[in-house]
């Protein structure tokens, strides 16, 4: 795309065609953050898409934190940006005092998957959940506590996506 040389006395000029609306800003993901405060943050709308393959424009918004004995979760919602009500899914991210090792969250997170549970990693898993969807997981100690990342996918898990699922999980591994 050929553009105007700039002159000092030309003035950027708006057409019907143009948005008043600057362009979202690039997402960059926070990475290990001392302290989790939100969910969002730590996996972009795009970087979702992009796992599927959905050439699709996915939006993100927080929602409120859930509580479980000593267990608080930042959730964040993926949806399409068009139509925003098709939920598709959720991230939901916390930690849990350090005593509790990675593989034993793991293995408790297990407990409440509805079938058996499938390895990515030794870090890793995901399992058909409860609600006819997908539980992914992934736990990892950082900050003198150990962090767990799960995406819950509103489809059935997919065998032919363990590549897939395991990038994704690999990356929030990295971030948590």
């Amino acid at each position: 795309m050929a553009t105007a040389p700039a002159s000092s006395s030309s003035l950027p000029t708006t057409t019907a065609a143009t948005s008043s609306a600057p362009p979202p800003a690039p997402f960059v993901p926070t990475v290990s953050p001392a302290n989790l405060s939100a969910a969002c943050p730590l996996l972009g709308p795009a970087e979702l898409a992009k796992l599927f393959d959905d050439p699709d424009a996915y939006a993100s918004s927080e929602q409120p934190q859930t509580h479980q004995d000593q267990f608080t979760a930042y959730n964040c919602d993926y949806h399409l940006a068009d139509p925003p009500n098709t939920h598709l899914v959720t991230l939901s991210v916390g930690g849990v005092p350090s005593q509790l090792s990675p593989q034993k969250a793991l293995q408790l997170f297990s407990e409440s998957c509805a079938d058996d549970v499938q390895s990515l990693y030794a870090a890793a898993m995901y399992c058909y959940s409860t609600d006819g969807g997908t539980q992914i997981v992934v736990a990892k100690s950082s900050h003198g506590e150990t962090r767990l990342a799960t995406l819950s996918l509103v489809n059935p898990p997919d065998g032919t996506m363990r590549a897939e699922y395991t990038a994704m999980m690999k990356t929030l591994e990295g971030r948590l």
